[in-house]
């Protein structure tokens, strides 16, 4: 039985691309041209491999992306001879794409994978890799062809709703739209059903299907291509409105529940990471390698960061001169999201936010906890610093140690009734591990950064609730009525 029925149907564009193509069409739609502002390109539409897959650059664009993808799979890209791709290509540099589909082709033209790529309305992104079945459809015999449909079945790993968690099954049915052999007229019919994850029920189906005809821009006149622009060119701007205009029926209207987001899992695309936890990320890529260049022993540690794209997303880290010996200590640590950083500047120690950022609020992956927490926290130096090097004639550094007062670190907040926590102790500040290296291998501009930042992430923490979207709301009402005071005092 359905708790809560509830139906919609609208518009969507969407844009048909051979995977290898570079150029312009028709002065409507371009594919993998060098970006330029919206003004001097020469097409309305556009569709870049930047904006595809894997965060980043790739300069084979589509194509590039698809097979470093394949690749991240472990899939040999050889066997697939040709791609195309169904997206909602970008008008004026926007689109709001909820679903992208990779097709995939053997060498004799038949369809044999698909990867839908899949985002959310808080820019990330998951990527499903499916090889669906061939079922052939009951046809009449007179007809010219035989036509397949597609079937598959996998795991939700992927929050996407805010009423749906990331519990639950997808299947999918559709249509090879270029059968036969790549000729086909590109008509698109999809079905994608979410289901229980104990029972096979339908909780929703999503159903993507062709209305008209494609067209194609190379052979429409001038007068064809207006008339195609005054139609669609603002549907892309209307896709999220619309989503908040049904989100807002089923909250408000049919009382469905809300189901809060939670952090990605490994293999899910963060959201990009904002100026700050960029910076933090920099000095604490800098820590592990300190830590690793300082460790009396041989280690690796194969690092992956979130919200960063291209050659700064992963390292591996090493000391060159201590590989030589036999035991060598591999250990990996991957961050799930670019929240990881600002939450790692509340702690007063860096083995609570290991602790809890890890099995509470699932930022971060660690291959070997408690071996990395020895790496990090026991064989560094003592995180409660002397006087000399906190240089308290150092205003900087003052502010900082004052901060460390401040903290309510999320660990010792969440087990107030333990008697013994560590770094608890209330005659010292609770300066942390990263703050001693900032204070011992900082430059004097960094520190003030870093300092301007903890201060920033305190103040959050104690008047917002530790939410940005309320922090950016008590300043834009703070700006607000510092304007109209001074409006005010100034025109009386």
């Amino acid at each position: 039985m359905f708790p809560v029925k509830h139906s919609f149907s609208y518009s969507y564009l969407l844009t048909g691309v051979p995977i290898g193509f570079k150029g312009s069409v028709g002065g409507l739609i371009s594919v993998d041209e060098e970006k330029k502002n919206w003004v001097s390109r020469k097409s309305w539409f556009t569709v870049h491999g930047d904006d595809y897959l894997a965060r980043g650059h790739h300069p084979d664009g589509l194509k590039g992306k698809l097979q470093d993808f394949l690749a991240s799979q472990k899939i040999d890209h050889t066997q697939y001879s040709h791609a195309y791709l169904l997206t909602a290509a970008k008008f004026m540099n926007y689109s709001s794409n909820p679903v992208s589909i990779w097709h995939l082709y053997s060498q004799t033209n038949e369809l044999k994978a698909l990867v839908l790529e899949v985002n959310n309305t808080f820019d990330e992104r998951h990527n499903y890799f499916l090889e669906p079945l061939p079922k052939p459809l009951n046809i009449s015999p007179n007809a010219g062809c035989v036509k397949t449909r597609y079937t598959s079945k996998w795991p939700k790993n992927f929050y996407v709703s805010t009423f749906n968690d990331r519990s639950g099954r997808y299947s999918l049915s559709a249509v090879d739209p270029l059968a036969p052999n790549l000729t086909g007229s590109g008509y698109i019919n999809m079905n994608i059903t979410l289901s229980g994850p104990s029972n096979d029920n339908a909780m929703i189906v999503t159903l993507l299907r062709s209305s008209n005809s494609p067209l194609y821009p190379e052979n429409m006149s001038a007068f064809e291509k207006l008339q195609f622009l005054s139609k669609w060119w603002w549907v892309g701007f209307a896709t999220f409105p619309r989503t908040l205009q049904q989100a807002f029926k089923l909250f408000f209207r049919r009382k469905m529940p809300w189901a809060f987001r939670p952090e990605p899992r490994q293999g899910t695309i963060s959201r990009p990471a904002d100026m700050t936890e960029m910076f933090i990320e920099k000095h604490f890529r800098a820590f592990l390698r300190n830590r690793v260049e300082q460790s009396e022993e041989a280690v690796v540690i194969r690092y992956q960061s979130a919200g960063l794209s291209g050659e700064n997303n992963a390292a591996c880290i090493f000391n060159p001169t201590k590989l030589k010996r036999d035991a060598v200590l591999n250990y990996e640590i991957v961050v799930l999201t670019p929240a990881f950083y600002s939450n790692l500047l509340l702690y007063s120690s860096l083995r609570n936010a290991l602790n809890y950022e890890s099995a509470k609020n699932e930022t971060i992956s660690l291959s070997r906890h408690d071996l990395i927490s020895k790496l990090l926290v026991e064989n560094s130096e003592s995180c409660i610093p002397s006087l000399n090097i906190l240089g308290l004639s150092s205003p900087t550094k003052s502010v900082l140690l004052a901060l460390s007062y401040l903290r309510n670190d999320p660990l010792l907040k969440a087990n107030r009734d333990k008697t013994s926590t560590p770094n608890s102790n209330p005659n010292f500040p609770r300066v942390s591990e990263l703050d001693t290296f900032m204070l011992q291998h900082a430059t004097p501009a960094e520190l003030r950064t870093y300092t301007w930042k903890l201060a920033r992430l305190v103040m959050i923490d104690h008047i917002a609730l530790n939410s940005l979207i309320l922090w950016d709301l008590e300043v834009f009402f703070a700006h607000t009525l510092s304007l109209f005071f001074l409006l005010r005092k100034t025109f009386g």
